[in-house]
């Protein structure tokens, strides 16, 4: 058909034409159909950017190998000389939970709860349910004990002068600069006074290698001690625990004594045989508390996995310092080859 003398054949035709024209525009090898967008060319030239960048870090590595391979070899062996400079540190621990009071304290609920205010108003402690433990722990970690502890065994020199275990004769080595073992003397550092260590850095020493872990879910408490011999850290932990055992009987033995005597002179001074038999059984309590204090040797503390000699020593991680070293060193090496090295 002819319109205005055009043919719709021929109009026809010309548009498809230019459809695929227009389409083979839009696409192109690299960029697919991107060409659509303005920025294919952008596109492009990233590409060939990192291909550029990726051939010149290789020929930088592979210029380098020879350099990369001793670094790696020499870190390997500083690392694993320096680790083994390091002394060995063994550790042992004891497992413990609260001795049972139940023996020592039948019927204690029932008169703390009867003569509890009279006991109050009387200066005596009935105790009753209250748990020890928490005290223990805290003991273990004061100042006190840790200095009492510490005299009592003469551990002075091995916390403050040991720097190692020699194996071979099963002796500490000690450093002559802090401690002389020949003379007895100690050096010049800023906490020695009057020709000994002060109590403030005993005990800083002495918290560095002794560890307590209460579990709040079973209640079981963990004593352990990290030490360069095996078997003074297991000597050690099992002398803490029967330290902060005979500490905790001394004085529950010495308040029960003191409110045993109170009582009794209180009970002399009554004639009413009602206030008579308050005391009679207030000090029925003490004394059986007593007895209980005087015959338990595990007063506190139970033992139920006790400490060993340990042969495995929980650091240095000796792997870890090598692998530490191995990477140190190459991030070094990778410094110098892309930054410094031209």
């Amino acid at each position: 058909m002819n319109i205005g003398g055009v043919d719709n054949a021929a109009i026809f035709e010309y548009q498809v034409i230019d459809v695929i024209s227009n389409s083979a525009n839009f696409y192109d090898v690299d960029c697919g159909y991107l060409n659509m967008v303005e920025n294919c060319e952008t596109v492009r030239g990233q590409a060939d950017g990192m291909e550029i960048d990726f051939r010149f870090l290789t020929d930088k590595l592979l210029a380098n190998k020879i350099l990369i391979v001793l670094v790696v070899i020499l870190s390997i062996i500083t690392s694993y000389f320096i680790s083994n400079l390091l002394p060995d540190v063994y550790k042992s621990e004891a497992l413990l939970m609260e001795s049972d009071y139940s023996g020592a304290t039948v019927g204690a609920g029932s008169i703390a709860g009867e003569f509890s205010g009279l006991a109050a108003l009387a200066g005596v402690n009935l105790g009753g349910d209250t748990t020890k433990q928490q005290l223990a722990v805290e003991v273990l970690k004061s100042r006190k004990f840790v200095k009492y502890f510490v005299d009592k065994y003469q551990l002075q020199v091995p916390i403050l002068a040991a720097k190692g275990w020699d194996k071979s004769v099963d002796a500490l080595l000690l450093d002559n600069s802090i401690y002389d073992s020949v003379t007895g003397l100690w050096g010049d550092k800023d906490w020695i006074g009057e020709g000994k260590p002060k109590d403030y850095k005993i005990y800083e020493e002495f918290m560095k290698i002794l560890a307590i872990d209460v579990d709040s879910k079973t209640g079981f408490t963990r004593v352990a001690v990290k030490y360069y011999s095996p078997a003074l850290a297991r000597d050690w932990v099992s002398s803490l625990v029967d330290e902060v055992n005979d500490v905790l009987r001394g004085r529950d033995i010495a308040e029960f004594e003191k409110n045993i005597k109170y009582l009794s002179d209180e009970l002399n001074k009554t004639s009413l045989s009602s206030m008579q038999s308050v005391f009679y059984s207030l000090i029925e309590e003490q004394v059986k508390k007593m007895m209980f204090a005087k015959t338990k040797n595990e007063y506190v503390f139970s033992v139920i996995d006790p400490p060993v000699v340990v042969d495995q020593p929980v650091s240095p991680n000796r792997l870890l310092i090598i692998l530490i070293g191995l990477f140190a060193g190459v991030l070094v090496t990778l410094i110098y080859i892309f930054y410094i090295q031209k």
